[in-house]
């Protein structure tokens, strides 16, 4: 039989011996956590890379202090950018969601076979204590899904975009230019 987890030690307690098959699903969970862990990475870190793109184009495209029609090319690459942001968020955060429902049944079904656990009550318990001890506004923010925000400043970053045309269709000059 394999050595037993920190994490089912943690879990399990020292009197009981889980058998082979709750050690196997306790390194499936594992490994499930670590994929939705790291598809919530990728999120962040491609919406970091895309608004650093995003920001290079809009100083690039202002640095002469104008906004002419030679600069919508680059605002509708914001656009774009913008679109592939919503899109891979939407497509990486069902992902994060499909492991999360993966190691939720996990935990069910490490707990059938080891009831001693208590997973479901240790873990809803943490939820009560972090509930009542959370503010108001600080609860309501917890439960807004950090990926829908992602989309939220994706879109945002497009209107920008779609703001920055119409102001270059205008021919936009920067305050205080003396031509």
């Amino acid at each position: 039989m394999p050595s037993i987890s920190p994490l089912a030690t943690e879990y399990m307690g020292e009197q009981s011996k889980p058998n082979q098959e709750a050690e196997i699903l306790l390194g499936i969970y594992t490994d499930v956590c670590y994929w939705a862990r790291h598809f919530d990475a990728q999120i962040s870190v491609v919406a970091s890379l895309l608004l650093s793109i995003d920001a290079a184009i809009i100083a690039v495209s202002t640095f002469d202090k104008f906004l002419t029609k030679t600069d919508i090319p680059l605002f509708l690459f914001i656009i774009m950018l913008s679109i592939f942001g919503v899109l891979f968020t939407k497509k990486l955060s069902m992902a994060f969601k499909r492991q999360i429902c993966r190691a939720d049944q996990l935990k069910l079904a490490i707990q059938e076979l080891n009831p001693l656990t208590r997973l479901t009550d240790i873990f809803a318990n943490a939820d009560r204590i972090h509930e009542s001890q959370s503010e108001t506004v600080e609860n309501k923010i917890d439960k807004e899904q950090l990926h829908t925000m992602w989309l939220y400043l994706h879109v945002f970053i497009g209107l920008i975009g779609c703001l920055l045309i119409v102001l270059a269709f205008i021919g936009l000059r920067a305050k205080g230019d003396i031509n």
